[in-house]
């Protein structure tokens, strides 16, 4: 409203040309116009305008995310002479201009690990700019995996009445945003990594099948996150791309490998009055721990360091049901145990 002090003095139209070519140029202009008594009267004009090239909004391809980045990939534009790239953390509405590329791909090595980032682009012709794909394309910058353990450990699979153990080596680290799965490596001081083996999970036991495991060895492993998309051939053929993995922790844990007893056995004394648990040796081992526990109790300790092959229980209340296991141990290292299906006893 002219003359309105409460009014800003300046006011900004706007106009949506939609009959428009892809990479032509056009220049526009703009007149006021004003209406006295039925005829409008035209002001004077820019006659340089403002000039624009139509340029294609870029067709997002791929956003892949490893250790070093996240990936964006696009379609041509014809016309245009380089293209910006925006991006913007999940959930926020601001787009951030991060870069500019005459390619159709850009590598981001500044994201921050671990988050979910969202990606956009212009093509860019002198002062000219085309839209942008607003829902953009996401991704995450693959985090390297933090290791939580390893340490020996036994694995029981089959009925209750065949029960298999497996003496493994059991690896757990936490889960890594962006990532579909892991792959797990292995080496001994001083060796170089071998792969081991993939897992969607956030551990694995190794049972020496894709790499020895010797008594008394102390073998160090690490993992690798794969990203979400890749193509899960085994990393060890070379089936992946560096840009598919993340990065890894070059320390790894480490542990020294004890298998555990064989078989365990539980009977009364002649005499009736104790238990004796017997075990089969372990070739190498220092000593043995043995355990006790009541049914859905806890483990607790009965006798530490033992030589022997056999311990009698005499602190066993007679009519009670106990659960006994047996750890070896190797210099300071312990085995695992079968805490499935370790030897019930009643007195």
């Amino acid at each position: 409203i002219p003359g309105d002090p409460t009014q800003p003095s300046t006011y900004i139209y706007e106009y949506d040309d939609s009959v428009v070519e892809i990479g032509t140029t056009y220049v526009y202009t703009a007149r006021a116009v004003i209406n006295t008594d039925g005829i409008d009267y035209e002001s004077y004009y820019d006659k340089t305008g403002k000039t624009i090239i139509c340029l294609a909004t870029p067709t997002l391809i791929s956003a892949e995310g490893s250790s070093t980045g996240i990936r964006i990939e696009w379609g041509a534009c014809a016309g245009c002479s380089s293209y910006n790239v925006y991006r913007k953390l999940y959930g926020e509405t601001s787009w951030h201009r991060i870069g500019n590329t005459t390619k159709t791909a850009y590598k981001d090595t500044s994201v921050p690990a671990g988050k979910e980032y969202v990606y956009t682009v212009r093509a860019v012709k002198g002062s000219s700019l085309s839209g942008w794909d607003d829902n953009g394309i996401s991704s995450i910058r693959l985090a390297v995996p933090t290791l939580t353990k390893a340490a020996n450990t036994v694995v029981s699979s089959g009925a209750a009445a065949s029960i298999t153990n497996t003496n493994c080596v059991k690896i757990t680290w936490k889960e890594v945003a962006g990532a579909e799965s892991y792959s797990v490596w292995k080496k001994i001081s001083g060796g170089k990594w071998t792969w081991i083996g993939e897992t969607a999970d956030t551990y694995f036991e190794d049972d020496g099948s894709a790499s020895d495991l010797t008594m008394g060895k102390t073998y160090i492993y690490t993992v690798r996150a794969i990203r979400s998309g890749a193509s899960l051939e085994n990393v060890a053929s070379g089936g992946l791309s560096g840009d598919a993995l993340s990065g890894f922790n070059s320390s790894g844990k480490s542990t020294k490998y004890v298998p555990a007893p064989d078989t365990i056995s539980a009977s009364t004394s002649d005499d009736g009055t104790y238990t004796v648990i017997e075990w089969a040796e372990v070739t190498g081992a220092t000593s043995y721990n043995v355990y006790r526990k009541l049914p859905g109790g806890k483990w607790q300790t009965l006798k530490s360091g033992t030589t022997k092959l056999t311990f009698n229980d005499k602190t066993a209340v007679a009519g009670t049901t106990y659960w006994y296991t047996v750890r070896a141990n190797y210099k300071g290292s312990l085995s695992g145990w079968d805490n499935n299906e370790t030897v019930v006893y009643n007195r």
